[in-house]
């Protein structure tokens, strides 16, 4: 047994600890999950911030553990073991505040952990550290002040049509995508799903808002917002709000509205489509006006404002990220390169995305826009497995649940395991695009969104 006098040595794991590591977790926790395995975690640490992998040793032999991970926006803590023998000296406490010392040093600014959250034993002992609980059993600690976060590198953000989930499905899934590190949530705009009218959904607007209060650091939007269904100025003071209730998080999708059949069973106007590309480019104009003016004035076809007050202004500035899907070059093109920070090609115009790109450069060049300042996004459907042998049944239940041209899963090219779909984002990436938005194969089951999270986002 360790001398409990002889001094505590905290230091990075070696090979050599594993086996004296390997003992301390069969002691401490009782979680047989073939993930936290031993060995597959000393694998998955052999190559990843090996500095985050901690061991506290007395006179020699292994007494505690800590691993950390940053994915660049977010840290998180686990695997905290200290032996029995050993506990309330100290070491967890000295073990938690040298992994947040590292982790504040790689820049990280919040760091959060999962605990039982009926521990309250657990609880007080992070409480005692400067943890606060978020939500049950999330805790989380700020290392520093977080600023609007600067965008412009490689993002995955998951699509989640709010369709034939129920509200604790959906919740899970969307706090499971914030805490592992995807970078975004995104949501339908319909009053139904189009297609499937006996299938439940709930509204876009209310739950983007009841989610982002239940998540932390995940950016929330919708691919896309219907113009037709909220007059601009009700808009733009529904996304000031949320903007400022999510601390900044909100991405805002707004396009012309695309199934007719619900604006008909519902009573709602939906006129032809030059009309409703001209309400789109007003809309936009109102939004900016909104978000930018404290009393603007407007005088449109479709649109008027007279000294509208509009406080406060939002809390990303001048405005949150403006995202418009679609792809016609007619009149959708067009518009985005008036208006938008970003253009996201729908699942639809894959198979033509650089035609559509060199379409979009173009309509910069019409109005004098220096093209490299708009984003491009695309929103695909992707298949994602753990291994080679189980790609073809991933493959055969995509186009089963997204069959037709219409998904573009064919097109997208989106199939097979983190490094394959790795090598995809690189293809794309070299025609521009720095965005990509995923329909999951499986409805996002929590295994996928893990690997998604774990294997291709930390992965770039």
């Amino acid at each position: 047994m360790a001398d409990p006098f002889a001094p505590l040595t905290i230091r990075e794991f070696s090979p050599d600890d594993a086996a004296a590591v390997a003992a301390l977790w069969r002691r401490v926790f009782h979680d047989d999950s073939p993930w936290r395995a031993p060995d597959a975690v000393f694998a998955r640490r052999r190559s990843r911030q090996g500095e985050l992998f901690l061991v506290a040793t007395l006179d020699g032999a292994v007494v505690g553990t800590t691993l950390a991970g940053y994915d660049g926006h977010r840290g998180w803590l686990y695997r905290v073991a200290v032996a029995p023998e050993h506990e309330r000296r100290g070491l967890g406490r000295a073990l938690v505040l040298e992994a947040e010392r590292r982790l504040r040093q790689l820049g990280c600014l919040k760091v959060n952990l999962q605990i039982e959250g009926e521990n309250r034993d657990v609880v007080g002992f992070y409480e005692r550290l400067g943890w606060i609980v978020e939500d049950r059993v999330s805790m989380g600690k700020p290392l520093a002040e977080v600023p609007v976060r600067a965008r412009g590198e490689t993002e995955v953000g998951v699509y989640l049509p709010q369709v034939g989930f129920t509200w604790e499905e959906l919740r899970t899934r969307v706090q499971l995508c914030d805490r592992e590190g995807v970078d975004s949530v995104w949501f339908m705009d319909h009053l139904y799903p189009p297609g499937l009218p006996a299938v439940p959904a709930f509204e876009a607007w209310t739950t983007a808002t009841a989610l982002a209060a239940l998540t932390e650091r995940i950016r929330l939007g919708h691919l896309v917002l219907a113009n037709g269904f909220r007059h601009p100025a009700l808009l733009a003071k529904m996304a000031i709000t949320l903007d400022h209730a999510s601390g900044g998080r909100l991405d805002l999708g707004l396009g012309s509205g695309s199934y007719p059949a619900e604006y008909a069973q519902f009573g709602l106007e939906h006129p032809p489509e030059r009309v409703r590309a001209e309400q789109l480019d007003e809309a936009l104009q109102v939004l900016k006006l909104l978000f930018t003016e404290d009393a603007p004035t407007f005088r449109g076809r479709r649109y008027r404002l007279d000294a509208a007050p509009s406080l406060p202004r939002p809390l990303q500035r001048p405005h949150p990220p403006i995202h418009i899907g679609g792809a016609g070059e007619r009149r959708t093109l067009p518009i985005v390169a008036r208006h938008a920070d970003a253009w996201n090609c729908p699942t639809y115009a894959l198979g033509e995305l650089p035609r559509k790109l060199a379409a979009l450069r173009a309509a910069c060049d019409r109005v004098g826009r220096d093209a490299g300042s708009l984003r491009v996004t695309e929103e695909a459907v992707l298949a994602l497995v753990d291994r080679a042998d189980r790609v073809d049944a991933a493959r055969a239940e995509a186009e089963r649940r997204f069959p037709g041209p219409g998904w573009g899963f064919a097109a997208g090219g989106w199939c097979g395991t983190p490094d394959m779909i790795l090598r995809r984002i690189e293809e794309r990436r070299a025609l521009g695009v720095s965005g990509f938005v995923f329909f999951l194969h499986d409805r996002a089951a929590p295994d996928t969104l893990r690997l998604l999270a774990r294997e291709v986002v930390a992965g770039l």
